[in-house]
């Protein structure tokens, strides 16, 4: 008698041959080349989203109406039950919801409000890949640290594709030079875009760091179209 195999699971991998994280069917399909990184950090519908973000949230990256909707989510008003995975359930702290942003590509959308406290400061930004935005803008969201808290600090050997956009980082404050009050960009080389940055403070202590509201030691970060106004301290 011939026996038939059973329980045999075929498993098909759709390759990246140059490993930047989209895979070669999903690049081809898009009109991108599979053999070149290049492409993974580009936008080519402009709705402000890598093609790398698309593919990972699953939205199309030639249509600009097709747009990642966020994968956790921080409100003043919502419910702060993980994994804050909508609006309904959203982090009432940014620090939370960072910290369980945990898969490469997740979008974390930060709601309309003023954010405040400890909760909401000496934040160390993950060593994935991952978004924080706001859903109004700069103008709307807001991050105070009350004259007393440093903010947001890169230290995990970070590149353009760890992203800052739209919110209004103020009134945060340093006791010491080695830490920039706003954001610290230790190793690492961030995108920091469309925010405001006001009114945050550095007291000098030694002099021998010298930071500021901003700090990049070293770093080829990318600041664009972004408000640096009225801060102090250290040695700029």
């Amino acid at each position: 008698t011939n026996a038939l195999a059973t329980n045999i699971n075929i498993t098909l991998v759709d390759p990246d041959s140059d490993g930047d994280d989209m895979p070669d069917g999903w690049e081809v399909d898009n009109g991108f080349n599979p053999n070149d990184p290049s492409d993974a950090p580009q936008d080519p519908d402009g709705d402000g989203f890598m093609n790398v973000y698309e593919y990972a949230n699953e939205t199309d990256p030639n249509d600009g109406q097709s747009r990642p909707a966020g994968s956790r989510f921080v409100s003043l008003t919502g419910a702060d039950v993980p994994p804050y995975t909508n609006w309904a359930t959203a982090a009432s702290s940014i620090k939370a919801a960072l910290m369980s942003a945990t898969n490469d590509y997740e979008i974390v959308m930060v709601a309309d409000g003023v954010y405040s406290g400890e909760t909401n400061a000496v934040i160390t930004f993950p060593s994935n890949c991952v978004m924080l935005i706001s859903a109004g803008g700069a103008d709307n969201c807001i991050v105070d640290g009350g004259g007393t808290n440093r903010f947001l600090r890169f230290w995990n050997f970070q590149d353009a594709r760890s992203i800052l956009r739209g919110l209004t980082i103020r009134n945060m404050h340093s006791a010491d030079d080695q830490y920039a009050s706003a954001i610290d960009c230790s190793l690492s080389s961030p995108a920091i875009e469309d925010c405001t940055i006001i009114s945050n403070t550095v007291v000098s202590g030694t002099g021998i760091w010298g930071r500021a509201a901003l700090s990049f030691h070293p770093s080829h970060s990318t600041v664009r179209n972004c408000v640096i106004a009225e801060n102090n301290g250290g040695k700029g």
